[in-house]
């Protein structure tokens, strides 16, 4: 994943809650991506991606320790907990509307979906908008192509 993580906070829904990620990417095209994404989920109590490692020596059908993670699961490292779920390493788009591409002068449109999704109000939030700030600056500054120099007094 090429995006920065600009801010962690947690999330509620009704019956739970769990942490999303705002990250940022500057696009090839010099569009500014932003998106909300979590950590990919692995495993959860009733459900497991795939075929679960666990340490050797454990067995987690006669230990009840909760604090034992699998090493792996369906193949992908483990990362950790994230509230009831196993979750590994990679960042996911939280959502199908998880994920905004802005061009130039639409910052405050940017503004406008973080306030929506949620982040506006997330404590560390002013020092992510001021990152992004400087994102749509710095995208501005594009370089110049090479142009033929032209000798002293000559037009």
């Amino acid at each position: 994943m090429s995006c920065r993580v600009l801010l962690s906070a947690e999330f509620h829904g009704s019956i739970d809650a769990w942490t999303e990620h705002l990250c940022l990417e500057t696009l090839p095209d010099g569009r500014i991506e932003i998106s909300s994404r979590s950590a990919e989920l692995l495993m959860s109590p009733d459900w497991a991606d795939g075929e679960v490692v666990w340490p050797e020596g454990y067995d987690p059908e006669s230990d009840d320790s909760s604090d034992v993670l699998p090493l792996t699961v369906g193949g992908k490292a483990v990362a950790g907990r994230d509230g009831d779920y196993i979750v590994g390493e990679d960042l996911r788009p939280h959502s199908d509307d998880s994920i905004a591409r802005f061009s130039l002068g639409q910052i405050t449109d940017a503004f406008s979906w973080l306030q929506g999704y949620g982040w506006t109000t997330k404590p560390g939030f002013a020092d992510a908008w001021a990152l992004i700030q400087g994102a749509f600056s710095i995208s501005r500054v594009r370089p110049r192509t090479a142009r033929a120099q032209r000798a002293p007094g000559s037009y």
